[in-house]
């Protein structure tokens, strides 16, 4: 394997299994619309523009598209990489072979004024298009001369004029997402970044697989997410408390994005539950380097990953509090879920591998 050389294993620490709900018993998420299906592959995140027209999504073939105002299809509306082209691009399936080139577009965020889009393209890093789409301009895509690997989601604080967003690590590219999180080693970054004067910023640089963002309805405070720790974390940008960091939200899966909802609170969206062979493997770092660097035994991994794919998504208060988990424990609609998004009275939910969006009325 192209990586197995450079993987070194970590101790992680995990919270107690104890502390989450055990299951959603009515199993609500199975009860989801597939949306689209076929259409596009990969649907990481989802967005709506000041206007209100959308939904806008990251694809896995370097676009993001909208959604056409007659529901006939997707248009193409931006893209980050200067290597794209649409002979060889353009699909509806996933190749994560073509990444480094196509460009593969995470979190999105529209500024609320200017109409402008911020995204975060894994390979290529922060970017903005105007409301007018086209090739986006880049923002950043390196800071202390380390190159980010895996520029990750975003959200923007309007009134201090910055663009909060994570790379989720130093090491590994995104499509070697599975390496990231059995590795535990903490190199992804939480940083912002300066519109004005184009100054980013390293705010927490010891992240084990840096995720998702979300700034808090009274914007005092930011959620970041660190996938293979299972947790999310809490920046205080105003208020007594500013510049201080603390665990926001332990969580019973790994986390993606994260989006505030009309009530103030946050739906996190997690790629998948935490398994009994996963709070053992985190204890031991030479179990998890001898599967990966055994190709039957990765494979294994891997296989185990697939067949335990479920949909899974929480719901989270301003204090940290899980309000809400929603499942589909058998995958049969949702699962491997990106990001979770309400809106005008449906949960819209995305997924970095399947080939549709699934809704869910709500509440």
């Amino acid at each position: 394997m192209r990586w197995s050389k450079k993987f070194k294993a970590a101790r992680v620490k995990l919270p107690p299994a104890k502390l989450f709900p055990r299951t959603d018993k009515k199993n609500r998420l199975a009860r989801a619309t597939k949306r689209y299906e076929g259409q596009a592959a990969g649907p990481e995140s989802i967005a709506w523009d000041p206007n209100g027209k959308g939904p806008y999504v990251s694809f896995s073939d370097g676009r993001i598209m909208r959604r056409k105002d007659d529901d006939s299809g997707w248009e193409e509306f931006t893209y980050a990489s200067p290597l794209r082209t649409a002979a060889q691009c353009d699909s509806t399936k996933t190749n994560p072979k073509l990444e480094t080139t196509c460009g593969r577009p995470l979190g999105l965020a529209f500024h609320p004024t200017t109409g402008d889009l911020y995204f975060a393209d894994g390979y290529f890093g922060l970017h903005k298009v105007s409301s007018a789409g086209g090739q986006a301009t880049k923002l950043v895509d390196e800071l202390d001369g380390r190159k980010f690997m895996m520029t990750n989601d975003l959200d923007i604080d309007v009134d201090a004029n910055v663009v909060y967003f994570t790379d989720g690590s130093s090491r590994w590219y995104r499509r070697d997402f599975l390496p990231l999180t059995l590795e535990g080693r903490r190199d992804g970054r939480f940083m912002k970044y300066d519109i004005a004067s184009g100054e980013t910023t390293v705010i927490d640089g010891k992240l084990g697989f840096a995720n998702g963002v979300a700034i808090s309805q009274d914007k005092t405070f930011v959620v970041y997410c660190e996938t293979t720790y299972l947790r999310c974390h809490r920046y205080w940008i105003r208020g007594p408390k500013t510049g201080q960091k603390e665990v926001f939200v332990n969580l019973p899966g790994y986390p993606d994005n994260l989006s505030l909802n009309p009530r103030g609170r946050f739906w996190i969206a997690l790629n998948s539950r935490r398994s009994p062979t996963a709070t053992i493997a985190s204890q031991t770092p030479f179990l998890r380097e001898q599967f990966v660097e055994n190709k039957i035994g990765y494979k294994i991994v891997s296989a185990t990953q697939e067949q335990r794919a479920s949909g899974i998504v929480v719901e989270v208060d301003e204090n940290g509090k899980i309000t809400n988990l929603l499942e589909d424990t058998k995958g049969k609609v949702v699962k491997d879920v990106s990001e979770i998004v309400e809106h005008d009275g449906k949960l819209w939910m995305g997924s970095v591998i399947e080939n549709y969006i699934a809704t869910l009325k709500w509440p």
